[in-house]
């Protein structure tokens, strides 16, 4: 199963990185940029045949230590044809060196519209008799945010062509809390009596015109735990960063009701969890795994403990400030389910010496063993 490949290749490895091959043209050493250049112009093709030769020299730095390269699509996305040529040059490229390659481009649509951005990326186009593998990444991010119809179509691409997926759940970005750390009101349920009782009170229309009242009223509840949470919040008081709510209250003398809130990560994940609990491989991990935030760690143990069968790909390590120690929250007691993406600290770590450049795969490679010594000191702490 994918995620058994990669989690054999971390292990063998012992190192539970990624490399984000995001190559902005700034992040291409300028020897490199110039010389094709000079041989096509000022063109998207010579930006592309550059970017084509950094990335094929960090991947020959990094294959034997890096178990995985995740390119982001918008880099290539944006030198236009040439620029897609480019990924698949480099997808090819980095699985003949043994990579596990994760694109990263958060695709999401519904019915037709989804099946072929997962032909495209994990499966296969028919042309007549033959079937052709257009990117044949071994993962790609998808948003979730289109629910299981959004899901479902790349979840049985996955199990067809032996590929995985990974959807945001909580992403490491600051504005992430806007949407996914709200509060909603999930469900409600009749406490202290048994199944036949409860439906033997569901057909009555009574209860039903009460149970909507429940609802209405719970969600003025949930309404004001939540400027109450966002109080606690601004007061510093991190205790509501995550988990459930649940409040108990009676309508009209009826037996009470539990009013259950989730944060949207929690929902989502639980989702995801859900939708390819059939898929589960040797590791004991889905087909379906979730994006999580190095830069949240309370959240990202929260998502840990409760998704058990969940592998995490963890962005926001280095530049955009999460660290080993974050990072390792993500992670089972193990040490498994979770790899940690870098991208700028290590594609970009020659800006940082005197050689202009010259060094790019040298500084990648420091960089990305530096990177693995300090998370499996961090997991040693924690594991």
């Amino acid at each position: 199963m994918s995620f058994d490949r990669l989690q054999e290749k971390i292990d063998n490895m012992q190192n539970p990185t990624v490399v984000g091959l995001d190559p902005a043209l700034s992040n291409v050493p300028p020897q490199i940029l110039d010389k094709h250049i000079a041989e096509k112009g000022e063109t998207l093709e010579a930006a592309a045949d550059a970017v084509m030769e950094f990335n094929t020299g960090l991947i020959d730095a990094l294959f034997d230590i890096v178990p995985a390269v995740k390119p982001q699509l918008a880099y290539y996305e944006a030198l236009g044809p040439a620029g897609v040529l480019v990924l698949k040059k480099t997808i090819d490229y980095a699985k003949s060196k043994g990579m596990y390659v994760i694109c990263d481009g958060k695709r999401n649509d519904i019915g037709s519209t989804a099946e072929a951005y997962s032909a495209a990326y994990l499966g296969c186009v028919r042309i007549g008799s033959n079937e052709i593998f257009p990117f044949d990444a071994d993962a790609l991010t998808l948003n979730a945010y289109l629910g299981s119809d959004g899901l479902k179509p790349f979840i049985e691409t996955a199990v067809k062509h032996d590929k995985a997926v990974f959807a945001l759940v909580k992403t490491s970005n600051p504005s992430a809390a806007e949407l996914q750390d709200k509060y909603f009101m999930l469900d409600e349920r009749r406490m202290g009596t048994n199944d036949r009782r409860q439906r033997k009170e569901d057909r009555r229309q009574g209860v039903k015109d009460r149970r909507q009242e429940a609802q209405e009223k719970g969600r003025v509840i949930d309404n004001k735990r939540q400027r109450s949470g966002d109080r606690r919040e601004r007061e510093g008081d991190r205790r509501s960063a995550t988990g459930d709510r649940r409040r108990t209250t009676a309508i009209d003398g009826e037996l009470p009701y539990t009013i259950v809130t989730k944060r949207l990560y929690t929902i989502v994940g639980e989702l995801i969890e859900g939708i390819s609990q059939n898929t589960v491989g040797s590791y004991g991990f889905t087909r379906a795994g979730a994006v999580v935030g190095a830069t949240y760690p309370d959240e990202a143990a929260f998502l840990r403990k409760h998704l058990k069968n969940t592998f995490f790909l963890v962005p926001g390590y280095g530049a955009q400030g999460g660290t080993a120690d974050t990072a390792a929250a993500a992670f089972d007691a193990n040490g498994r389910g979770a790899i940690v993406n870098s991208s700028r600290a290590i594609i970009a770590a020659w800006k940082l010496t005197s050689a202009g450049g010259e060094d790019y795969r040298e500084e990648a490679r420091a960089e990305a063993l530096q990177m693995r010594a300090e998370l499996l000191e961090a997991l040693d702490r924690v594991t």
